[in-house]
């Protein structure tokens, strides 16, 4: 996730880091789980920033090298 996300500019929704290549609810609720958590480590470490405007809102990441 780490390489995916330097490689990105700007703000980027969370959900545009899954791959698309899920099947089913089931991988995808693991799948967002996984990357949810791995950005949260990510932002720990000082990697990068996350941003949510309210509870329900989507969640927005950048790498600190982007910023």
């Amino acid at each position: 996730m780490r390489s995916l996300i330097n490689k990105s500019t700007g703000w980027k929704n969370l959900f545009e880091y899954l791959p698309q290549n899920i099947r089913d609810n089931l991988e995808n609720r693991s799948a967002t789980a996984s990357y949810f958590v791995a950005s949260l480590e990510l932002a720990k470490e000082g990697a990068l920033s996350l941003r949510q405007e309210s509870f329900k809102d989507e969640i927005y990441l950048i790498s600190k090298t982007n910023m």
